[in-house]
C-alpha cells in the first residue's frame, strides 16, 4: 500500500512559491516542512521551536469523536478493490488482514463459505455455519444472540452493498485468555474477488483506537493544508476518485466524478491533454489555469499533482490545489502597468526625461517631433527662467525633485517666443533612502487646455442658465401649490418644501409625517371629514398603500382659514422615491374653493337642463312656424312671379324681371335648406373639417370682390385691411372657412343701412413653429344688437324680439359658431343696439407640408412683369417688392412710354404676362392706356389698375377697358402676391380651357321635369345629350353604344328599376375598354357626406347636389374632361 504521507510530501515539495509548516499544537515543536520553507528558512531544523509568522495562514489539525462505521469507512475502502474512499487507493486483502490481530475471513454468500484471508497463511476453509458456531463458542452466552444476529444471512446479504455498524464484545482465545474485540463486516468488489463475497474482521481494541488516531490524523493533514487535496484516476474520464474537505467545499463533488467539470471551458481541452501527456510518463504535474467554484466563482488554481500508484493499469494522482487567484490578479496588474508605461513612453507623451537633481541635469530619453524642450542640458538652459512666473517655477522644481508627481505649468522653453502649457509628471526614483533621479513626461497640453476653459466657460453658463430654469420651475410650481411637504415614510422625516406664501426653499420641520398629519386633522381639517382623513393619510396608512403598488393618492376636504372661514382644499400624495429601505412621497396641498365653486356652477348648469329642454319643444315649435314662413314666403314669390310671367308672355323685360326674381327666391330657399342640413349634421356629429392646403389670400379676395359688389348696390363703404403678416397658404376646410366669414360678412352688409361702413381686417400672430393664430374682425354701424339678444345670439333658430328687421331662419350664426369651435377657435361679439355691431373669429390653423406641394412661396417667377407709374418712389417700391417675390419687373413713367414698350415687345413676338398701371397718370389716365393696351395685346396680357381711391368709382368704366384686377395703393405684399398668382391661374385656365362642342353625354334622370331642364342647359353648353329614364336602361344604352360615345355620365340616385349606384357598379363591371374609365357624375338631391362617400364607393367620378347649379355642373365637366377622378363641385 502507497503511504498517502510521502505522497503528499512531494505534492508539497513541488509547491514553489508556498512555504509549508506542520507545527506539534503545545510544543511549538517543527514536524514537517516543504522544500520552499527550507529555502525560506535554512536555519530551522525538524524537532527544534517554530517560530510564529505574522503574515502565515494557519490550519489547526483537529478531529472529533467518529462512529466505528465512520472512522472504517475514511480509514479503508467501502470494497476491497474499491478507490472511492477519500485519499486512499485500492487496498489489497492481504493488507486489510494485516491490519487486522484477531482474524480476517472473505465469506462467500453465494457458496455458503468461508477461508481466511490471506489464503495463504492456513488455507482454512469451512461452511458459513460452522464458523458461525465456532464464533458462537467464543462469547459469552449473554452475547450469542448479537453475534448470531450479527452473522445472519440477512445482515450479510445487506453488507454487500455497504459496510455495517461495527459489533464491539469479549472474545475467549483458545489459549484462555479473553480480548474485547470489534467486528467488522465490509463489501468486498466483484471484480477484484468475486461476487456475492464479503470481509468478516476482528480487531482488537489498542487496533482500532491507532486506526482511529491514523486515520484522524490523515484526515487534519489534509484539511489543514492551504488547498484541496484531490485524488483523480488519469483515466479517459480522468475519474473522480476522493478529496479532501477543503476541496468538496471548494469544488463540491463533480459530476460523472471528471476533472475536466470545473475546468472553465476555454482552458478545458488543453489543460485536460497537458495532465494526460504528463501522466501517461507518470511524471509530476504542475499547472496554473481557471476553475468554477462550485458557488460559481471563477478562481486561478496552481494545480500540483503526483503518481501515486496504478489502478487498472492508469495512473493514480494525487493534487494539491492551491488558489492563487489574488496572485494571478497581482501579475495581470503589473503587466498592465507595464503596458501603460510602454503607451506612455511611446506614444502618449511629447518628452520622456530623467532628471538628475544634485547636477539640475536634464537628460531626454525619448521626444516626439521637434521641441525646444528636447535639448538636453541644465534646466536653466532648457526653460527661460526670467520669464516664467514665481508659480509655475516652483511646481516644475517640485515636480523635478520629486516632492510632487504631477502639475501643470506654463512656461517658456528654450529659443521659444511664446509660453506654453505642459502638463509635467515625474516619479522618484530613490537610492538609499535618498532621490538620486527622477523619470517623467512632458505632455503639450496648449489645446486640450483652451478646450478645458471653453468647457469651463460653457458649463458655467449652462450652470447659470440650469439656476436660472430651477427658479422658474420652482415658482411655477410655487405659484400652483399652496403648501408643499417631503417626507420619509419609514423614518417619519418631513421636510417642508413651502408653507403658506412663498417660494421653494427646503426645511427641516421640526416634527414627524405623523405628528403633522394629526395637527393638521385636529386643527384644521373639518370634523365631517377628520375620520375619513385619518383613516387615509396616516404613516401607517401611506406606507401600506406604497408597498402595496399604489402610486398616487388624494383627498378633498374643507380645511379651516386663518380668517376663520373653510375652503376647499385637494391633497395629493405622490411616490417618488422608492429603494430597499427608503420610500420618499410628496404632498402636495392646493386651494381648489374658485374650482368647487366653478363645479358647483357647472352643476346648477346641469340642473337647468332640464328647464332648457322643456324650452327646446317650445323653440322647435316656434321653429317650425317660422319655418313655414320663411319657405312659403320664397315659395309664393316663386308660383306668384311664374303666374305674372306667363300672364305676360309677350312683354321680354317683364319675363326677365319675374324671372330675376323667381332665381333670388330659389337661391334663398336653397341656403335656407343649406343651413336646415348643415345644422343637422353638426348635432349629429357628422360634420367634419378638412385639412388641405388652402389658399387664404384668393379667398380673402374673392370675399372682398363679392362683397364690394354688394356694398357697392346698397352705396355702403366696404373696406378691408389685411396683415402684411399673413401667410398665402394654410392646413384647413376653405369651403367651411368661406361660409364662416360670408355669414359675418353677410349679416353686416344685410343690417347694416345705405351709406353705412363696414369693415374686414385679418391678422395673425404666430403660435408655435408651424402655425398662426388668424383674427378675423368683421364691425359695422348698422343696427346693432340689444343686450338682451346678446346672450342668445349664437342660439339656433333665435331672433332678436325687440326688433322687425330681423330676416332669415336665424341658424347662420348658430352653424358660425359651431364651424368655428370644430376648428379649434373661438367667436365674440360686442354690440350697442342702434350703433352697431363688432363680430370677432380666431382660429389657429397649421402651415402646408412642404409634400404637399403647396408650398407658401410656390410664385411663378418666370412672369414678365410691366409696371406704369409717374411716381418714381410707388416704381422702385414695386419693383423691390416683386424682387423679393423673385419677379423682374420694368417700368415706365407714363401710359405712353408702356404702350412704346409693348408694340416692342409685339414686334418680337413677346409679351408681358402681367402690366400694373395707375390710375391716376397726367396725361394718358390709366383706363385710356389700358384701353389701349386690349387694343395691342387682346386678352393675353392680364391688366390691374393701382388706386389709392375707391374701386368702385371707376370699377364699371375700368373693367369696360378691360381691367381685371384692382390693387390698393400702399402696395402691400400679399396684394402683389394675389396678382402674381391670379396671372398663373388665368394662363393655366387659358391652357386647360375644355370646350364641349360635340361632346355626348348620357343623363339617366326619373323625373321628365328635371330631363327637360338639364337637358336643355347642357345643350346650351354645347353638348350632345341622351336620356335614360332609370338607371337599367342606362347600362343597356351605353352597352349598345361603341366604346367612347359618351363623353360622361350624369346620374341620379333614386330611380326606379335600378337605382344610381345599381347601375355605376354595373356599368364599372362590364368588359369594354371604356367601362372603367367613363366618369360617372352622381347628379342627385342625396347632399349629405355619407351619400358623396356612398357614390364614390359605388365607382362614381363626381358628386354635385341638386338643384344643379350649372356653373358648378360645367366646371365638375370641366375638371372631368382634365383628368381629374375625384371631382367635387
Amino acid at each position: 500500500m502507497t503511504n498517502p504521507r510521502s505522497s503528499l510530501t512531494e505534492i508539497l515539495d513541488g509547491l514553489k512559491t508556498t512555504a509549508v509548516y506542520i507545527v506539534h499544537p503545545q510544543t511549538r515543536e517543527l514536524l514537517f516542512r516543504n522544500q520552499a520553507a527550507v529555502a525560506l528558512t535554512p536555519e530551522l531544523m525538524p524537532g527544534s521551536p517554530c517560530p510564529a509568522f505574522p503574515d502565515a495562514s494557519v490550519a489547526p489539525i483537529h478531529w472529533q469523536d467518529d462512529t466505528e462505521a465512520e472512522m472504517l469507512s475514511r480509514t479503508f475502502p467501502r470494497e476491497v478493490g474499491d478507490t472511492s474512499s477519500p485519499c486512499t487507493g485500492a487496498v489489497p486483502v492481504s493488507a486489510l488482514s494485516a491490519c487486522c490481530d484477531l482474524f480476517s475471513y472473505v465469506l462467500d454468500l453465494t457458496a455458503g463459505t468461508y477461508c481466511i484471508c490471506p489464503p495463504a497463511l492456513s488455507g482454512q476453509r469451512g461452511t458459513l455455519e460452522e464458523l458461525r458456531t465456532q464464533l458462537c463458542s467464543q462469547v459469552s452466552s449473554d452475547r450469542v444472540s448479537l453475534l448470531e444476529h450479527f452473522l445472519s444471512p440477512e445482515q450479510l446479504r445487506q453488507a454487500l452493498t455497504a459496510p455495517l455498524p461495527p459489533l464491539e464484545l469479549d472474545l475467549k482465545q483458545s489459549n484462555g485468555s479473553e480480548h474485547h474485540a470489534v467486528l467488522t463486516l465490509l463489501p468486498l468488489s466483484p471484480a477484484a474477488c468475486g461476487p456475492d463475497r464479503v470481509l468478516l474482521t476482528g480487531r482488537t481494541q489498542h487496533q482500532t483506537m491507532a486506526a482511529r488516531r491514523h486515520a484522524a490524523e490523515q484526515r487534519a493533514l489534509y484539511d489543514s493544508l492551504p488547498g484541496g487535496v484531490a485524488k483523480f484516476r488519469i483515466d479517459e474520464q480522468t475519474t473522480f476518485l476522493g478529496g479532501s474537505s477543503t476541496f468538496l467545499e471548494m469544488f463540491g463533488t463533480p459530476p460523472h466524478k471528471g476533472m475536466g467539470h470545473s475546468i472553465l471551458h476555454e482552458y478545458r481541452a488543453h489543460i485536460l491533454s497537458e495532465i494526460h501527456s504528463k501522466a501517461r510518463r507518470r511524471l509530476p504535474i504542475s499547472l496554473e489555469f481557471p476553475m468554477l467554484c462550485r458557488d460559481g466563482r471563477s478562481i486561478w488554481v496552481q494545480c500540483e499533482g503526483t503518481c501515486v500508484e496504478e489502478d487498472g493499469g492508469y495512473p493514480v494522482y494525487l493534487f494539491l490545489l492551491l488558489d492563487i487567484t489574488l496572485r494571478h490578479e497581482a501579475v495581470e496588474a503589473l503587466e498592465q502597468e507595464r503596458a501603460k508605461y510602454r503607451l506612455v513612453a511611446e506614444g502618449a507623451a511629447d518628452i520622456v526625461f530623467e532628471y538628475f537633481p544634485h547636477q539640475d541635469h536634464l537628460c531626454i530619453q525619448y521626444s516626439q517631433g521637434e521641441s525646444s524642450l528636447a535639448i538636453p542640458g541644465y534646466l536653466g538652459d532648457v526653460v527661460q527662467r526670467e520669464r516664467c512666473s514665481g508659480a509655475d517655477l516652483e511646481r516644475l522644481r517640485q515636480v523635478l525633485c520629486g516632492s510632487l508627481r504631477q502639475a501643470e505649468v506654463r512656461i517658456i522653453p528654450y529659443q521659444e517666443a511664446e509660453p506654453h502649457w505642459y502638463l509635467l509628471q515625474g516619479n522618484p526614483l530613490l537610492d538609499g533612502g535618498e532621490i538620486t533621479r527622477v523619470i517623467g513626461t512632458f505632455r503639450l497640453i496648449d489645446e486640450p487646455k483652451a478646450q478645458i476653459q471653453t468647457a469651463q466657460h460653457q458649463l458655467a453658463e449652462a450652470l447659470e442658465e440650469n439656476r436660472r430654469a430651477n427658479r422658474r420651475f420652482s415658482s411655477a410650481v410655487s405659484r400652483f401649490y399652496d403648501a408643499i411637504y417631503e417626507a420619509e415614510l419609514y423614518s417619519g422625516d418631513l421636510i417642508i418644501w413651502k408653507e403658506s406664501e412663498g417660494g421653494l426653499t427646503p426645511m427641516e420641520s421640526g416634527v414627524t409625517l405623523s405628528e403633522h398629519i394629526q395637527t393638521v386633522a385636529d386643527h384644521f381639517v373639518h370634523p365631517d371629514y377628520r375620520e375619513r382623513f385619518l383613516a387615509q393619510f396616516t404613516q401607517e396608512r401611506l406606507l401600506e398603500f406604497f408597498l402595496s403598488g399604489g402610486q398616487e393618492c388624494s383627498m378633498e376636504a374643507p380645511n379651516l382659514l386663518v380668517s376663520g372661514e373653510y375652503h376647499w382644499f385637494s391633497l395629493q400624495v405622490q411616490l417618488v422615491e422608492r429603494e430597499e429601505h427608503v420610500l420618499r412621497i410628496m404632498l402636495y396641498l392646493k386651494d381648489i374653493e374658485a374650482q368647487k365653486a366653478e363645479q358647483e356652477r357647472r352643476q346648477q348648469a346641469l340642473r337647468d337642463a332640464l328647464k332648457l329642454a322643456e324650452q327646446a319643444n317650445d323653440a322647435k315649435t316656434d321653429f317650425l312656424s317660422r319655418m313655414s314662413h320663411d319657405i312659403r314666403t320664397p315659395m309664393n314669390a316663386i308660383i306668384g312671379m311664374t303666374t305674372i310671367a306667363s300672364s305676360h308672355l309677350e312683354e321680354p323685360e317683364k319675363i326677365a324681371d319675374c324671372l330675376q326674381k323667381i332665381t333670388s327666391s330659389s337661391r334663398y330657399l336653397l341656403s335656407l335648406i343649406n343651413d336646415i342640413l348643415d345644422l343637422s349634421r353638426i348635432e349629429c356629429g357628422k360634420l367634419s373639417i378638412a385639412q388641405e392646403p388652402f389658399d387664404l389670400l384668393q379667398l380673402i379676395e374673392d370675399l372682398n370682390a363679392v362683397c364690394s359688389s354688394q356694398a357697392l348696390l346698397k352705396e355702403q363703404e366696404f373696406r378691408m385691411t389685411v396683415s402684411p403678416q399673413l401667410r398665402r397658404t394654410y392646413t384647413g376646410d376653405a369651403l367651411r372657412f368661406h361660409q364662416i366669414l360670408m355669414n359675418l360678412l353677410g349679416n353686416a352688409l344685410k343690417y347694416t343701412p345705405e351709406h353705412g361702413h363696414i369693415s374686414f381686417r385679418a391678422d395673425c400672430k404666430r403660435l408655435t413653429a408651424d402655425s398662426d393664430l388668424l383674427t378675423f374682425q368683421v364691425q359695422d354701424d348698422g343696427i346693432g344688437i340689444t343686450q338682451d339678444f346678446l346672450s342668445h345670439i349664437f342660439d339656433a333658430f333665435s331672433q332678436d324680439r325687440q326688433t322687425d328687421a330681423r330676416v332669415g331662419s336665424g341658424l347662420g350664426l348658430a352653424i358660425t359658431q359651431n364651424l368655428v369651435h370644430l376648428m379649434n377657435g373661438n367667436i365674440s361679439v360686442e354690440s350697442e343696439f342702434g350703433k352697431g355691431s363688432c363680430f370677432t373669429v380666431e382660429i389657429p390653423l397649421k402651415y402646408p407640408d412642404v409634400q404637399s406641394g403647396f408650398a407658401e412661396d410656390d410664385l411663378p417667377v418666370d412672369l414678365r412683369v410691366l409696371v406704369v407709374d409717374d411716381d418714381s418712389t410707388v416704381l422702385e417700391q414695386a419693383v423691390t417688392l416683386l424682387s423679393q417675390m423673385g419677379v423682374t419687373a420694368q417700368i415706365a413713367g407714363s401710359g405712353a412710354k408702356a404702350l412704346s414698350m409693348l408694340e416692342h415687345e409685339l414686334e418680337k413676338q413677346q409679351h408681358y404676362d402681367i402690366v400694373l398701371v395707375d390710375w391716376k397718370m397726367p396725361g394718358m389716365d390709366g383706363v385710356e392706356t389700358v384701353r389701349r393696351i386690349r387694343t395691342l395685346t387682346g386678352g393675353e396680357t392680364l391688366v390691374a389698375v393701382m388706386s389709392v381711391y375707391d374701386w368702385s368709382d371707376i370699377e364699371t368704366e375700368a373693367r369696360e377697358a378691360g381691367v381685371d384686377l384692382f390693387v390698393s395703393k400702399p402696395l402691400q405684399p400679399h396684394n402683389l402676391r394675389a396678382v402674381l398668382t391670379s396671372s398663373a391661374r388665368h394662363h393655366r385656365q387659358q391652357a386647360q380651357e375644355v370646350h364641349f362642342d360635340g361632346q355626348r353625354v348620357l343623363l339617366v334622370e326619373d323625373n321628365e321635369l328635371n330631363q327637360e331642364i338639364a337637358a336643355t342647359i347642357l345643350e346650351e353648353k354645347g353638348l350632345l345629350v341622351d336620356v335614360a329614364e332609370n338607371g337599367q336602361v342606362a347600362l343597356e344604352r351605353f352597352q349598345a353604344t361603341p366604346p367612347g360615345t359618351y363623353f360622361a355620365l350624369l346620374m341620379d340616385i333614386q330611380m326606379p328599376v335600378m337605382n344610381g349606384y345599381e347601375a355605376a357598379r354595373a356599368i364599372r363591371a362590364l368588359d369594354r375598354p371604356d367601362a372603367s374609365s367613363v366618369p360617372i357624375i352622381a347628379m342627385t338631391a342625396n347632399a349629405f357626406a355619407s351619400d358623396v362617400s356612398e357614390a364614390m364607393s359605388a365607382g362614381m367620378n363626381g358628386h354635385i347636389a341638386k338643384p344643379v347649379e350649372f356653373e358648378k355642373l360645367a366646371a365638375l365637366l370641366r375638371d372631368v374632361a382634365r383628368g381629374r377622378t375625384d371631382a367635387q363641385p
